[in-house]
C-alpha cells in the first residue's frame, strides 16, 4: 500500500488511530525507563545538588547567587503539584517531539518529521544530560517554541506574537544567563531588519520586547549587584580566578579560543558519533581515544555537510548574487533561516563567552541545548538536497548517516545499561 493510500485508509479507520497510540504509549514507557536507569547511574554535579536543594522553598529559590531562579522555581512548582521532581526533566524532554513534528510540517514537508523524531529520541546524550538537575532541559522546548513564534512574526508582524515571543525570552533569560546573550541578537536583528516596513511599528516592536523580554532579568541582576557586587552573582572575567587546585586545575588552561574551539568539536564528536563514550567533564580532560566507527560516521557527517554546502553554492550561482539567495531564502525557507540562525548564534555565543567569561571547560552540558539545532539543519540540508538532486547517490548517503546514527545511538544506551556503570558528571 502506497504512502498516500494508506493516508487516506487511516482517516477512516479508527483502529489504526489506536494502534497509532498503543505503540506511541509503549515508546513512551520505553523512553520512561531508560531515562530512570540514567537518573540512578548519572553522578550529580555539584549545580545539579544546589538545584536541588534550592527548589525546597520559595525563598531559597530566589536567594542571588551564580545561578538564575528560573530552573529551581520550575522544580519547586513540581514540589507544589506533588509531581516528583525527578521526571520534571523527562516531561519537558517529552515536549520537544510535537515542537519538531510542528517545525517540520511548517518548513521541510518533503521530510517525515518521524526521522527526527525518532533520532532525537534514541540520542544518548539527551538521557545523561537529562539525568542532571539542571536549567539545560528547560531551554530546549522553550527555545524551539521560539524558533515557531519567530517563524511566524516573519510572516505576519504580529503584535500578540510578539508579546509572547518577549514572555518566553525573560523566561529562558531568568533560567540561564548565557540567554541574554544567545537570543537577544538574534531577536532584535530580526525585528530591525527583517520584520515590519514601517520604521516606527519596528521601533515600537522593539521596545516592547526589550521591556518585556528584560525587565525580570533586569531585577535578578540588580539584586545581585547589590548583594554580591557583580550582575551575575560572580567574577566572570578575572582570569585570576580560574585557578584551582587538585584535579580541577586543568580548568584553568581549557578555556583559551583555541580550546574552547577545540572541546566544541570535541564534545560534538564524542556526543553523535562514539559508541561508549560521553562526552563529561572527565572526558573532555582526556585525550580522544577515536575508533573506527566513530571515523565512519564523521566522514559521513564531513560528505553529508559538504553536499549541502554545494547546493547552496549551486543556489547562489543560479541566483547571481549572494544577497538575492540570502533574500530568497529568508522569504522561501524562513524556517531554515530562524533554525539555522539559532544554531550558528549558540555555538558563537559559547565559544565567545567561553573565552572571556569565568566558565568551566566546554563539555556536553554546556553544548546540550544546541544540538537539537545541529540536527535540524542537519535535516532542512537534506530537504535541500531531496529538492534539487535528481539522483539517488546523496539521499543514500543522509540515509545511512541517519541509520549509523540511531544504530550507534541505541547501542551507546544499551552499553550503558548493560555495563551498569556509574557514569560520571
Amino acid at each position: 500500500m502506497r504512502t498516500k493510500d494508506f493516508a487516506q485508509f487511516s482517516k477512516h479507520n479508527p483502529l489504526v488511530i489506536i494502534l497509532v497510540v498503543i505503540m506511541l504509549l509503549i515508546y513512551i514507557l520505553i523512553i520512561s525507563r531508560v531515562y530512570s536507569f540514567f537518573g540512578k547511574n548519572v553522578v550529580l554535579s555539584p549545580q545539579s545538588r544546589t538545584m536541588v536543594t534550592r527548589s525546597e522553598s520559595l525563598e531559597s529559590a530566589l536567594l542571588p547567587g551564580v545561578w538564575p531562579p528560573g530552573y529551581p522555581l520550575l522544580l519547586l512548582t513540581a514540589h507544589k503539584l506533588h509531581f516528583p521532581i525527578e521526571y520534571v526533566n523527562l516531561a519537558l524532554f517529552l515536549l520537544t517531539f510535537p515542537l519538531i513534528f510542528i517545525i517540520f510540517r511548517w518548513g521541510w514537508k518533503n521530510i517525515s518529521p518521524i526521522w527526527p523524531m525518532l533520532l532525537y529520541s534514541v540520542s544518548a546524550f539527551n538521557f545523561y544530560n537529562l539525568a542532571q538537575y539542571t536549567s539545560e532541559a528547560l531551554l530546549v522546548p522553550l527555545s524551539m517554541l521560539l524558533v515557531l513564534c519567530l517563524v511566524a512574526y516573519l510572516k505576519a508582524n504580529s503584535f500578540f506574537l510578539l508579546c509572547f515571543i518577549a514572555l518566553c525570552c525573560s523566561l529562558l533569560f531568568v533560567s540561564r544567563y548565557q540567554m541574554v546573550l544567545w537570543l537577544m541578537p538574534i531577536f532584535l536583528s530580526n525585528f530591525i531588519f527583517l520584520g515590519s516596513s514601517s520604521r516606527k511599528t519596528i521601533v515600537k516592536h522593539t521596545l516592547v520586547f526589550c521591556t518585556i523580554a528584560c525587565i525580570p532579568i533586569g531585577i535578578i541582576g540588580l539584586r545581585n549587584y547589590l548583594e554580591t557586587g557583580y550582575l551575575t552573582g560572580i567574577e566572570r572575567f578575572n582570569w585570576s580566578s580560574r585557578r584551582l587546585p587538585d584535579a580541577a586545575a586543568y580548568f584553568a588552561t581549557s578555556t583559551s579560543l583555541c580550546d574552547n574551539i577545540r572541546l566544541t568539536f570535541k564534545t560534538y564528536l564524542i556526543d553523535f558519533v562514539s559508541p561508549i563514550t560521553y562526552a563529561t567533564h572527565e572526558v573532555n580532560r582526556l585525550p580522544l581515544d577515536i575508533s573506527g566507527i566513530e571515523v565512519g560516521i564523521a566522514i559521513l557527517f564531513a560528505l553529508a555537510i559538504g553536499i549541502i554546502c554545494f547546493k547552496i553554492f549551486s543556489s547562489i550561482k543560479s541566483h547571481g548574487s549572494l544577497r538575492r539567495t540570502f533574500r530568497d531564502w529568508i522569504v522561501n525557507s524562513p524556517t531554515t533561516f530562524v533554525v539555522t540562525e539559532f544554531f550558528i548564534a549558540y555555538i558563537l555565543t559559547t565559544i565567545l563567552f567561553w573565552t572571556i567569561g569565568n566558565n568551566d571547560p566546554i563539555y556536553t552540558r554546556f553544548l546540550y541545548p544546541s544540538y537539537i539545532y545541529f540536527i535540524l539543519v542537519i535535516f532542512s540540508g537534506y530537504s535541500l538536497v531531496k529538492k534539487m538532486e535528481q539522483t539517488k547517490t546523496s539521499k543514500l548517503l543522509f540515509q545511512l548517516l541517519l541509520l549509523s546514527l540511531v544504530l550507534v545511538n541505541i547501542y551507546k544506551v544499551m552499553y550503558a545499561i548493560i555495563v551498569n556503570e556509574t557514569l560520571p558528571y
